[in-house]
């Protein structure tokens, strides 16, 4: 009798140990994600290749280079993409030398017209011939992209893969809350940007909407 106990209980364990490992394979396939080249970075696109389509985007500054990401499926624009370069220093002697470090505005926006978020990061990017390594952060911050909107809170960091600088991978993050004045006409269509309403004293509406953006980015 005790010897068919353990065996009950042991067939118990492995069923409840292989739903485990079911639900883990699940979370990885959620978090599927694939790169792609812009302004001399890569950047790790969040979603599955399948359900998304990447556009190059022409911008009137040829130091600017910017990709849009699309829902495959609805066409909705997800995110745009664009990294700026802002070389800090040359090597004195440009024939002897070929090093240099660039300041690379790297700029995820979301968002539609009823109210757009920026996370931008300044990374520190140092070259000598083919080698190219992170030194570091300069500064990471929130622009909005709409004067009918304001951040009611905001932060963003970036932090390198590896643990430490200097890196040749980091990931940049941060979130904020996208808010905006309005009245009952205009809720709807704050609604249907996924904002959400709340109402205030003298008859005013308040739209409210949580952003958060996490990308990784890489030199190879």
């Amino acid at each position: 009798m005790k010897k068919l106990k353990f065996l009950i209980s042991l067939t118990v364990l492995l069923l409840i140990g292989g739903l485990f490992s079911f639900t883990g394979s699940a979370s990885a396939a959620e978090t599927d994600s694939f790169k792609e080249s812009v302004g001399g970075l890569f950047v790790e696109i969040p979603y599955e290749e399948s359900e998304v389509y990447v556009q190059n985007v022409e911008t009137n500054n040829p130091n600017i280079e910017q990709i849009n990401i699309y829902d495959k499926e609805t066409n909705e624009l997800i995110s745009e993409i664009s990294v700026e370069d802002e070389v800090l220093y040359h090597g004195l002697a440009r024939a002897a030398s070929n090093d240099s470090y660039t300041s690379k505005v790297v700029t995820e926006t979301t968002g539609s017209g009823y109210g757009k978020a920026s996370l931008k990061a300044r990374l520190n990017v140092y070259s000598s011939g083919t080698f190219r390594e992170i030194k570091g952060v300069l500064n990471t911050w929130w622009e909005q992209g709409s004067a009918a909107t304001y951040f009611e809170q905001q932060n963003g960091t970036t932090i390198p893969t590896s643990g430490k600088w200097p890196a040749t991978k980091v990931n940049i993050s941060g979130n904020a809350t996208l808010t905006a004045q309005t009245t009952q006409d205009m809720s709807a269509g704050f609604e249907k940007a996924g904002f959400s309403l709340s109402f205030g004293f003298g008859g005013n509406y308040y739209a409210r909407k949580n952003v958060n953006l996490s990308y990784n980015y890489s030199l190879y």
